[in-house]
């Protein structure tokens, strides 16, 4: 009687390692690829939107300049698979422009956003030399943060600093405006 408990303890004893085991297996490269493509999209959601207000302190003495920042999520390219498909990762863009000038050689489109979750900050860059009013004046660097809907940083263009952004978020995205 005493070996059938035993047994019985034993095998209880296993079935629940091999549980624990199984529990510990790695996931497959899909299954990660998707749990981290979740975890940057819900990040990412949170400091997109549409912000507009005012470029100040400019250089000169300028005018406050009306501006508008749309920061959303989108997809990549990020190599491919162990089958061969596509993967996918999500992004931060965003699109520029002063809304005082009807000019589309002032709108920027900036491919190049880094979102640093550890500090909030936001940096993003255009080195597009096709973007700018005249040639070679492609370059613009935003660098900021969103914090209580509105997004206070700089901006740098290849003048040199052009004042300091404080605009209030509008919308969660394009769609809600």
């Amino acid at each position: 009687m005493f070996s059938r408990k035993i047994f019985g303890l034993a095998c209880i004893a296993s079935l629940a390692c091999l549980t624990g085991c199984l529990g510990a297996l790695p996931k497959s490269s899909t299954a990660q690829e998707y749990e981290s493509n979740q975890r940057l999209q819900e990040i990412y959601e949170a400091q997109a939107g549409v912000f507009e207000g005012v470029l100040t302190q400019n250089p000169n003495n300028e005018p406050d300049r009306p501006v508008r920042l749309e920061l959303f999520v989108t997809r990549q390219s990020n190599g491919r698979n162990e089958d061969g498909e596509e993967k996918f990762v999500p992004v931060l863009q965003a699109t520029y422009r002063r809304l005082d000038v009807n000019d589309v050689r002032l709108r920027y489109f900036i491919k190049s956003v880094r979102y640093y979750e550890e500090s909030g900050e936001m940096l993003m860059i255009v080195d597009d030399k096709t973007q700018g009013a005249s040639p070679g004046e492609g370059y613009l660097a935003i660098q900021g943060r969103v914090e209580n809907k509105i997004f206070t940083g700089s901006v740098v263009d290849h003048r040199g600093p052009q004042g300091i952004l404080r605009l209030e978020k509008l919308a969660s995205s394009r769609t809600e405006q």
